[in-house]
């Protein structure tokens, strides 16, 4: 089930990912449009890459999850040691990619919102002048 869980949230960033930049290609937009989405992928590329392999986070007084957004190992504080359950490699792994790739999507998204927003001004100002 986890496998399902990380190629759907891999699939929907990368669709994500495609939908933007398609997006400012048929709008035929400018030089700071692009450089906004280099800046914004890079930005969530790096926090993409440190979420996943560094973040950790405390669910109960009891339970520490690692990775985000899709949670990858586990921690429980059993008898006063901390004992690991980490995923099998085949969704570690392909769930590393997914939550880089998920973190740039989502950085995407005000570059997406902005360039629909833009698009919609555009529409209405050319049907008022004609």
């Amino acid at each position: 089930m986890g496998f399902v869980i990380v190629i759907s949230v891999l699939a929907l960033g990368l669709w994500s990912i495609f939908l933007t930049s398609q997006r400012l290609l048929r709008a035929h937009a400018n030089r700071a449009w692009w450089c906004v989405f280099v800046v914004l992928s890079v930005a969530g590329l790096a926090a993409g890459c440190w979420l996943a392999f560094n973040f950790e986070y405390q669910v109960s007084p009891r339970t520490r999850c690692a990775s985000f957004p899709l949670p990858l190992a586990f921690f429980r504080l059993e008898d006063g040691r901390w004992v690991d359950f980490v995923t099998p490699t085949y969704v570690m792994y392909p769930g590393l990619v997914a939550n880089v790739v998920a973190i740039v999507a989502m950085a995407l998204l005000p570059l997406w919102f902005a360039s629909w927003a833009s698009s919609r001004r555009h529409k209405v100002h050319d049907s008022q002048s004609v």
